[in-house]
């Protein structure tokens, strides 16, 4: 594990233009969340994502107030695809 936070912590430095040597270790969650092992497990959280969103979207779906919070909320999701 340590030798993962190394590395993570050595491509940051040589890629992020930070020159200083004062870095706070990332959280091996937060820094492995992208890396998936194998393809089925990538396609179980997809699934399992959209499974909770179409359960609380067909649930709320006559609630004015959840309707609008999603109306929001994707439009701050579409509004930051342009982002780095």
């Amino acid at each position: 594990m340590k030798d993962q936070l190394q590395k993570a912590e050595d491509i940051l430095k040589n890629t992020s233009g930070h020159k200083g040597g004062n870095m706070q270790a990332v959280d091996p969650f937060v820094e492995s969340f992208w890396y998936w092992n194998k393809f089925s497990s990538y396609l179980l959280c997809i699934a399992a994502m959209n499974a909770a969103l179409f359960l609380t979207t067909y649930i709320g779906q006559e609630n004015k107030a959840y309707v609008a919070i999603l109306g929001t909320m994707s439009s701050g999701v579409e509004a930051l695809l342009g982002t780095p």
